[in-house]
């Protein structure tokens, strides 16, 4: 399945309001989630972002997928930088041994 599928809404149906088959094109990131992508395929949309979780989430607690970007397409492209950093972030200790070497 395209990483495309996952994400990708219809053309016309980014507020709420019109697409309500599923909110999984809204999910938050994190190098460690607690929900993978799947599809399902909606009567009306087509194929469609499910979510699936992957380990025990309390109440309350964010659902996030792995965006899985590309590393060296992130760190050329201005309008990822943010997940540069988040992985900078998320590694501290790999980034602090390169440093030191």
């Amino acid at each position: 399945i395209p990483k495309s599928d996952y994400m990708d809404i219809p053309p016309g149906f980014e507020n709420s309001r019109k697409y309500v088959a599923s909110l999984g094109h809204k999910i938050n990131h994190s190098f460690n989630p607690n929900c993978t992508w799947e599809t399902i395929q909606h009567p009306v949309f087509g194929r469609v972002p499910k979510l699936v979780a992957i380990k025990d989430i309390p109440a309350g607690e964010e659902f996030t997928c792995h965006y899985r970007i590309d590393m060296e397409h992130a760190h050329i492209i201005d309008s990822l930088q943010w997940y540069v950093r988040a992985w900078e972030d998320y590694t501290p200790i790999i980034h602090s041994d390169e440093e030191n070497d």
